[in-house]
């Protein structure tokens, strides 16, 4: 990072630090505050649910229920108006200040909105999840140009819902009819779980948690190839269900091979898109991140996912933010993404084979 880069970072660190600092406080206060109400108002709450199982004595203590209910509706303006979630403050402020400024630092043509995702449609016709997503959650939607190609990333956590699994596992296993969906749970490692803000009760299994992106090189390809990790693809659910009517092929690089297993309609076609330099590119990716990487080529454009259980753009409240080093990493994840592109960019004779301009 140039001196007048890391300058300009140490400011703006600076500057949130500050902003951290402050908002602490005003939660500490906030949730004091909120305490005392409690205090009060809970006794009131108790005396008036009492009041509406006997409601002979509900006419003598409606001031209790009073006092209660405004005790309650005071506490709810004071978090939401009044203080308006400090820690939600520093995390938009942390986005707006910071993450977007490094990004725009890393390439001028990347547009940042924290709020938003690659649209849900866009990830499954990469059918490197097979199109099986009953729930996805996504945030930090970066779009632009690398090497010129069009490009779209974000955070996401895609869910399947158990009774797919349990439906899943009746058509592909009948000698283990009787198993039960969780059996099919922990063969894929997944996590389970209510789901969590949406409202909805389903009971959701997280398969992926980490970064998407999707490139487009505006050509197309009668075929697709899958490249996933190899302990990924020694799961029963994935090679019986994911890669149906698609051929394992080996690559002429054995090291490629040992770390990861590839899946396409076509095998001639794979040996020309994954290029000797690509699968170079992609293995030196693999030993710079902690998570499984999944790729998918389809119609001209690439998919790339690396599943790193983590969110990348997201700060620690409770942590002082005054390290360079968290920034740099965030840095070295994004180039990971521009070092693949720039490749395939200048590969771009495998976008010829069996395509149409």
């Amino acid at each position: 990072m140039q001196s007048a880069l890391k300058e300009e970072l140490r400011k703006r660190l600076a500057n949130l630090e500050t902003f951290r600092r402050k908002q602490t406080k005003r939660l500490k206060f906030q949730k004091r505050i909120c305490r005392i109400l409690k205090f009060i108002y809970m006794p009131c709450l108790v005396v008036t649910v009492a009041a509406l199982v006997f409601p002979v004595i509900f006419p003598f203590v409606i001031p209790v229920v009073v006092v209660a209910l405004s005790l309650w509706l005071l506490e709810y303006l004071i978090v939401e108006y009044i203080f308006k979630h400090p820690d939600v403050q520093y995390r938009d402020a942390f986005k707006k200040d910071l993450v977007e400024w490094i990004l725009r630092s890393i390439n001028e043509s990347f547009i940042y909105k924290a709020d938003q995702k690659i649209p849900q449609q866009k990830i499954e016709q990469a059918q490197i999840f097979d199109n099986r997503i009953d729930d996805y959650r996504g945030e930090d939607h970066i779009q632009g140009n690398i090497s010129g190609v069009e490009v779209e990333i974000c955070e996401g956590r895609l869910f399947v819902d158990k009774q797919t699994f349990k439906s899943i596992s009746k058509e592909l296993a009948n000698s283990i009819i009787s198993f039960t969906g969780e059996v099919v749970i922990s063969l894929l490692g997944g996590e389970t779980g209510d789901d969590d803000g949406d409202g909805d009760n389903r009971n959701l299994i997280e398969f992926f948690n980490g970064l998407l992106m999707q490139a487009d090189f505006n050509k197309q390809h009668s075929g697709s190839i899958h490249v996933i990790p190899i302990e990924t693809s020694k799961n029963w659910f994935v090679s019986k269900s994911l890669f149906h009517g698609k051929g394992k092929v080996e690559m002429d690089n054995e090291e490629f091979n040992k770390v990861f297993s590839t899946y396409t309609t076509g095998e001639l076609e794979a040996h020309y898109v994954l290029s000797p330099k690509l699968m170079q590119a992609l293995l030196e990716i693999n030993s710079q991140v902690k998570g499984g990487i999944y790729i998918a080529f389809s119609s001209g454009k690439l998919f790339f996912g690396i599943d790193w259980k983590k969110d990348l753009f997201e700060a620690d409240f409770n942590k002082p933010l005054t390290s360079e080093t968290d920034v740099e990493y965030i840095v070295s994840q994004i180039n990971f993404f521009e070092i693949l592109i720039k490749q395939l960019a200048l590969d771009r004779k495998i976008w010829n084979i069996g395509a149409t301009a």
